[in-house]
């Protein structure tokens, strides 16, 4: 089933419309079972993501989360954000949805 983007991406200072994502340079994080599917639908959407796969369930509490020095956003799921240390400066949640093919 494709992975489509089920709403805009929530920032933790403000939200942005999905369109405005569109020609963005951005680090995506993704500690889930596939994330290059996750990368692959963002960059269907015209974000220009930098793929940081972290393993399935990554304790972010004990290992911290990562850290680029940069400048960039940080994309990661929803998944991932809840795990977040909060506060975290330039860090957006994108919500993707599974979509079940019909029968």
């Amino acid at each position: 089933a494709p992975l489509e983007p089920a709403a805009p991406p929530v920032t933790r200072e403000a939200p942005r419309p999905l369109s405005a994502w569109r020609g963005v340079r951005a680090h995506l994080v993704a500690g889930t079972g596939n994330p290059q599917r996750i990368a692959e639908a963002v960059r269907a959407l015209g974000i220009e993501v930098e793929l940081h796969p972290l393993p399935d369930h990554h304790d972010y509490a004990r290992a911290g989360a990562p850290s680029f020095g940069d400048g960039l956003p940080v994309l990661t799921t929803a998944k991932d954000a809840v795990k977040l240390p909060a506060g975290l400066a330039g860090w957006h949640v994108l919500e993707v949805d599974a979509e079940i093919d019909p029968v």
